[in-house]
């Protein structure tokens, strides 16, 4: 008898490495970005809030635009020797609806 673990994640995902900066606690840190979606993304920076905290995160997307979001931190991931530890992050505010709509267009692309 065979399980499948069942998807869920409600939006289309990007797994390609994109730059950005993380402000929290007053302190603002660069940061990889390994893994993008309209509802989220995987976050990797040498500054580890605490789970639940909000942080506030500019997204460096492909076609050069960038974007700012707020988001609740909702999981944590060990590293390993080829990928860094990071943590996951849910958006809770997007600043401009242009914001959101450039990163559907980036998805989509």
């Amino acid at each position: 008898m065979r399980f499948f673990r069942q998807e869920r994640r409600s939006s289309s995902r990007s797994y390609i490495m994109l730059e950005g900066t993380l402000k929290y606690a007053g302190r603002f840190v660069p940061v990889d970005i390994t893994s993008l979606s309209e509802s989220g993304a995987m976050v990797h920076a040498s500054l580890l809030p605490d789970y639940a905290d909000t942080t506030s995160l500019v997204i460096n997307l492909p076609d050069g635009r960038k974007i700012m979001v707020s988001g609740r931190v909702r999981r944590f991931t060990p590293g390993d020797r080829q990928t860094p530890g990071g943590f996951a992050i849910e958006f809770t505010r997007f600043y401009s609806p242009a914001g959101r709509q450039a990163l559907r267009e980036n998805l989509a692309a």
